[in-house]
């Protein structure tokens, strides 16, 4: 049977070591001066902006949802890019880039709402704008 006794006994003669004792509590010491100084520099009216964001996203994506599988695929697309455009704006407010909105808005979208033409097109488009 395995033991780790000499690699326990090696430890205790580490954690002895006066030196490093003192620079283990000055590394904690200072992690905790550092998070401090975050919270006393935080800015919350920009913190009470993205809980409201995430908030109000939250509950229009459930809204959404239940909305988007009631109408027809045809009508889906446009609401699908408007919900795009609204989370970004929304994000984009709350002091979040714009890319994060969107991020988190197709992710509640199910890629079976729409059609897979469609998908393509937009696909194609987004190839072409990027190249140079």
């Amino acid at each position: 049977m395995y033991t780790s006794e000499p690699f326990l006994i090696a430890m205790l003669i580490i954690f002895m070591v006066p030196f490093q004792r003192i620079l283990r509590y000055a590394s904690v010491d200072d992690i905790a001066i550092w998070g401090v100084l975050a919270l006393i520099l935080l800015d919350w009216q920009r913190v009470g902006k993205q809980f409201a964001f995430l908030l109000v996203f939250a509950l229009a994506r459930m809204a959404m949802r239940a909305q988007v599988a009631r109408i027809a695929e045809r009508q889906r697309w446009y609401v699908g890019l408007i919900w795009l455009a609204a989370c970004g704006l929304g994000a984009e407010w709350a002091g979040l880039h714009f890319i994060v909105g969107a991020f988190i808005a197709g992710a509640v979208m199910d890629a079976n709402w729409f059609d897979r033409q469609h998908l393509d097109s937009l696909r194609l488009l987004t190839r072409r704008r990027s190249r140079p």
